[in-house]
């Protein structure tokens, strides 16, 4: 049988498995780092915050402990002996009350939560310090199950990948469209809850370039775990290059045979959801896929968004799901065919003429009808004319990801 100890050591290496195992993944398959890990002055605070009160807290536990425990050794009944009776000469003195024991037990506790207090107020206030010189103000709104982010001084949307100036402070207006989710980048610093109908504001500020990770962190639906984004750092220059870039940007019109193809069967059945600066149709309630080519991800930062298929492996980190019965790497156009076949929960229709369930206006009964069934000539044109959609200059995917291995260069 297990000792008291041997339980709690188990225990507490069975917590921190889980807690690692539920940390989410990029689309390249690393690992994510968190507040352990700040980025920003924000996180600095709060870690510096967080070590302050473990090393206090550890202090009051080795002391505490550590008397108790010489109290229970000096003073337990030992083998062989009759428990210790009043009157007895080896009885312990008997007395009422110390002063000093007192005052000490009273006054230690105090001054640690009076620390712990002022330091996290200072902390608190630092965090929550609008600057006056914020670089840029960016609506973010939660759908299921991804993340729009409008640029609303620009005058542009860019959808699942958050473009921000470094070493500049960035204020967000975080708001729900359909349920309660919650925004955060956790070693830029702090979360804020995406409620319908509310704006909460939250202040990011990027220490150094590269690419950060950020997730819903509230359960929200069957892909609440696939509700990731991606934070894109550039220096100030790039950044304001990138901005301009954006606000010009029209789609072009194809020479190519494929991509006309494409841009045609997109106009047919896409651009009613789907935006494109420079084409007509699309929606706010819809990922913007203006320089759909440009982003490093797509499916809301799920799958790795690459020029050719070739590039994609299990061995690179890439998602390999259950296809038709068989697993493998998912492609774009694997998700244009069926998206919610690789992600669960997902909106978007299938065009591969499968069968769902829609209610008759007239009967109020529900039938079963077939989606739109697109050839893969069609589907693999799509893929390549949004592959083809791309800012001039722009290589987000040449940029470094911030991670465990690299976070200290």
């Amino acid at each position: 049988m297990l000792k008291p100890f041997q339980l709690f050591i188990y225990g507490l290496v069975s917590l921190a498995s889980m807690a690692y195992a539920q940390q989410p993944q990029a689309a390249t398959g690393k690992r994510l780092i968190d507040i352990l890990d700040p980025q920003s002055q924000a996180t600095q605070n709060m870690q510096g915050l967080l070590w302050t009160a473990g090393i206090f807290s550890f202090l009051v536990l080795i002391v505490t402990g550590g008397a108790l425990w010489w109290v229970v050794q000096k003073y337990k009944t030992r083998p062989g002996t009759r428990p210790t009776k009043p009157g007895d000469s080896n009885e312990p003195a008997q007395f009422h009350g110390n002063n000093v024991l007192e005052m000490f037990l009273i006054g230690v506790p105090v001054l640690i939560v009076s620390v712990l207090s002022i330091y996290t107020a200072k902390a608190l206030a630092d965090v929550t310090a609008k600057p006056s010189n914020v670089a840029e103000t960016i609506q973010v709104n939660g759908w299921q199950f991804w993340w729009d982010f409008d640029y609303e001084k620009q005058g542009f949307r860019n959808s699942n990948e958050l473009v921000i100036p470094a070493g500049q402070p960035v204020e967000l207006k975080v708001s729900g469209k359909d349920v309660i989710h919650s925004f955060g980048v956790a070693n830029l610093g702090g979360r804020r809850d995406a409620i319908p109908g509310q704006t909460n504001k939250l202040i990011i500020n990027a220490a150094k370039p590269g690419i950060y990770y950020g997730q819903c962190f509230e359960l929200c639906g069957a892909s609440h775990a696939n509700m990731l984004f991606r934070v894109i750092a550039l220096p100030q220059a790039e950044y304001n290059d990138w901005v301009s870039k954006a606000k010009a940007f029209q789609a072009p019109t194809p020479s190519d045979p494929q991509l006309a193809q494409g841009l045609k069967v997109f106009q047919a059945n896409c651009s009613g959801c789907h935006a494109v600066k420079g084409l007509q149709g699309g929606a706010p309630s819809f990922p913007d896929l203006s320089y759909f080519g440009s982003h490093t991800t797509y499916a809301a930062g799920i799958f790795r968004n690459v020029d050719n298929n070739s590039e994609l492996s299990k061995e690179k980190g890439d998602r390999a799901v259950k296809i038709n019965g068989q697993e493998r790497v998912v492609t774009l156009e694997d998700w244009i065919r069926n998206s919610a076949q690789v992600k669960p929960g997902s909106l978007m229709p299938a065009f591969d003429g499968s069968m769902h369930e829609v209610k008759n206006a007239e009967t109020g009964k529900w039938e079963e009808v077939p989606y739109t069934k697109l050839s893969d000539d069609d589907i693999n044109a799509v893929a390549a004319y949004l592959r083809s959609l791309k800012l001039e200059g722009v290589n987000f995917k040449a940029i470094p990801e911030i991670t465990n291995e690299n976070r200290d260069q």
